[in-house]
């Protein structure tokens, strides 16, 4: 069976609130729990 080819290109990054954002960073000091960042998410 031959594969089928789906075009497709790069657009730029998703949009990300600025509480996502800030979440995030959160996280990555280690002040927000993964299960927190992911009810934020």
């Amino acid at each position: 069976m031959d594969k089928l080819a789906i075009p497709s290109e790069q657009i730029g990054s998703i949009p990300r609130t600025a509480e996502l954002i800030d979440a995030y960073k959160l996280f990555k000091c280690g002040e927000l729990s993964y299960d927190a960042l992911c009810d934020i998410a």
